[in-house]
């Protein structure tokens, strides 16, 4: 239910990682070839993968399209993602030529680009910063998405583990990196043997009353992993009941 392994960087990881050596950035090299490619919020290599991620996308398409018309097209991860993902096969691609410059370049001079830009871009953090300090994911009302009082109508802030690269979605916008734009809210698994109970992780409550003592209490459980048996038949629900509201009409 919180499969965090982030099966895209076990595939463009290791094609950086030679790239990065010869580009006269080890440092970086050593971290991602160390790296167990999981998204884990107490881990700092996702932040420096995702760093060098987003600055090779911009430096390969940036001298084509323009900074304006690049940040468009890159804020749509399903327009490019997949496609640039196959890119980096081909090292020689005409997309890795910067047309501004008489030389032909290749992925090899993208990914030293590339390297400086992410290397910049971690100056910017402290340097115990894991992925956690940076991934977030801030549960709001719509009653009061922000400023005062948001805090109290909502359900918290918490430091949040996968990308949007993991089973477990937690997707960040591309030009506003880290904090979770949407994730995987509800987790669910059905044994197809027992048709009383579902095994669920919900983020929240089962009451939308915000004075209600259910309006947010599955938050924690959720956030740390823990999975609750949910009735599905009457039967179940009348044995898990822990109290009873009847709707009597008036007189």
């Amino acid at each position: 239910m919180r499969d965090i392994k982030n099966l895209q960087a076990a595939r463009v990881a290791p094609i950086l990682v030679p790239l990065l050596k010869a580009a006269n950035h080890a440092d970086l090299a050593t971290t991602l070839e160390g790296w167990d490619h999981k998204d884990a919020a107490s881990r700092r290599e996702p932040i420096l993968y995702q760093e060098l991620y987003r600055a090779l996308a911009r430096s390969t398409f940036e001298d084509e399209l323009g900074p304006a018309l690049t940040t468009d097209m890159l804020g749509s991860w399903y327009f490019w993602q997949e496609r640039f993902d196959t890119l980096l096969l081909d090292e020689d691609s005409p997309w890795f030529d910067d047309v501004r410059t008489p030389e032909r370049e290749t992925l090899q001079d993208v990914v030293a680009v590339a390297a400086s830009a992410a290397t910049d871009a971690l100056a910017k953090y402290e340097a115990g910063s894991v992925w956690g300090d940076v991934h977030r994911v801030r549960f709001v009302s719509p009653l009061r998405r922000s400023g005062f009082g948001s805090d109290w109508l909502g359900g918290g802030d918490y430091p949040m583990d996968g990308s949007g690269e993991t089973l477990m979605r937690a997707r960040y916008g591309f030009s506003e990196p880290y904090d979770v734009a949407f994730f995987a809210s509800f987790m669910m698994v059905a044994d197809l043997a027992e048709s009383d109970h579902l095994v669920t992780a919900l983020p929240g409550g089962v009451a939308a009353r915000v004075l209600n003592d259910h309006y947010d209490d599955q938050i924690p459980g959720w956030h740390a992993g823990d999975q609750h048996r949910t009735p599905m038949t009457r039967s179940a629900a009348q044995a898990a009941a822990q109290s009873t509201l009847i709707l009597a009409p008036g007189e």
